[in-house]
């Protein structure tokens, strides 16, 4: 009965891990009261990389509301990265897995992802246990930035 009962609470407690960066909130009207609309975020330490910094902290607060994903990405913890209003692609990547691309656009410091088939691809990809790298490459026409990023999803 001992060994029953913990190997219950093992279960529990590694269930409880798993899920343990995700969480369910609420979207609230115009006086700040929940609506019934929800959505799933989870915030992240990662680092990122571009022509200036080298695996400096970052900060990823990912938004999965029922069509669109937002990636805020905070460098050094507190400041929204510059991004610029155009299209870009996403590469992700699994520890046991190929590359993937998300088509996106960067807009008011957000990664924003707005195509179905791109939603699912990267809802899909996201929602397992992993360690990730993420590079975000955002072209405009003086310059090509790219923050390149490491996270785990426990």
């Amino acid at each position: 009965m001992k060994s029953f009962i913990f190997i219950a609470l093992m279960f529990i407690m590694v269930t409880t891990s798993l899920n343990a960066q995700w969480s369910n909130k609420y979207f609230v009207d115009d006086f700040g009261d929940p609506t019934n609309e929800s959505y799933k975020t989870m915030v992240v330490d990662g680092t990122f990389s571009n022509i200036i910094e080298t695996k400096a902290f970052c900060i990823f607060k990912f938004v999965f509301s029922e069509k669109t994903i937002y990636i805020s990405v905070l460098e050094y913890g507190k400041y929204l990265a510059n991004f610029s209003g155009e299209e870009g692609i996403i590469a992700i990547k699994a520890s046991n897995s190929q590359n993937r691309t998300i088509k996106c656009l960067f807009t008011n410091g957000r990664v924003v992802v707005l195509d179905e088939i791109e939603y699912n691809k990267m809802k899909v990809i996201l929602t397992r246990p992993d360690n990730y790298k993420m590079t975000f490459d955002n072209p405009n026409e003086y310059s090509n930035s790219s923050y390149n990023c490491s996270f785990n999803i426990k």
